[in-house]
């Protein structure tokens, strides 16, 4: 029976990664490029704004706004929920087993 080699990769290849010079990797030189200026703040009006003295009781909030916010988080957790009660059943993955074996022996 033939061994299987210490290494699977080409022998030029190991070689190179075995005794090749081990050192620091050099920084790449900068080519004067900087980052584009950011569009923060977006709204700078709203920067030094306070806000109200006292917070309100009630917000109103708009139907899109209200929507937005559903499809973000409230959807999708409804959408696992319901593929969980589909996937275990009724009463979660022990209650559904025990269910289908005592309806299954009285039939």
């Amino acid at each position: 029976m033939a061994t299987a080699p210490k290494f699977r990769i080409d022998i030029d290849v190991h070689d190179l990664l075995t005794h090749s010079a081990a050192g620091p990797v050099a920084a790449p030189a900068g080519k004067g490029m900087k980052l584009p200026d950011p569009v923060f703040p977006r709204f700078p009006e709203k920067l030094l704004d306070p806000g109200p003295n006292v917070i309100p009781e009630k917000r109103d909030w708009t139907l899109p706004q209200v929507y937005r916010k559903m499809r973000g988080w409230l959807f999708p957790y409804i959408q696992r929920a319901v593929a969980a009660f589909r996937r275990r059943g009724p009463f979660g993955r022990r209650w559904s087993r025990g269910l289908q074996f005592c309806l299954g022996h009285l039939g």
